[in-house]
């Protein structure tokens, strides 16, 4: 299998800020983080971590349409993997290779003031969602 590009040039995963850390697990209330945030400053350029099909736009919050996001479904290699990315200002729609640009990164402090910007990434294999350490060995 293939391994997953990275969606920035050089963001990290987000480490803990006032409005808590970026890793997967991570609590948030009374449920856990279904993914992954990687450090990214607003206008910043977002790239497709898999080949597949841009299929849809996404809405990280009903009740905030400033937010938007992505979804990907993966082909060839990919088939059965679909990525979900937030807080990305998406400028594609269908075919899309992995490391290509998909648009650029939001600023999430308007929501969340003092929060490290980030885009936030959530990966599911045939519907169910995975931790990065499981899509990284089932995608390998």
């Amino acid at each position: 299998m293939q391994r997953f590009a990275s969606i920035t040039r050089d963001g990290g995963v987000r480490r803990g800020d006032r409005w808590g850390n970026g890793h997967y697990g991570a609590g948030r209330g009374g449920r856990s983080h279904q993914g992954v945030d990687f450090v990214a400053q607003p206008g910043q350029e977002i790239l497709s971590p898999i080949d597949g099909n841009v299929v849809r736009p996404a809405a990280p919050y009903r009740d905030d349409p400033r937010f938007t996001g992505i979804v990907i479904d993966g082909v060839g290699p990919w088939a059965g993997i679909q990525v979900k990315l937030f807080y990305v200002q998406g400028e594609r729609s269908g075919p899309i290779r992995a490391g290509e640009r998909l648009g650029l990164a939001q600023d999430v402090r308007l929501r969340y003031p003092k929060i490290t910007n980030h885009i936030h990434l959530e990966i599911r294999a045939f519907g169910r969602l995975l931790s990065p350490d499981e899509a990284y060995s089932q995608c390998l």
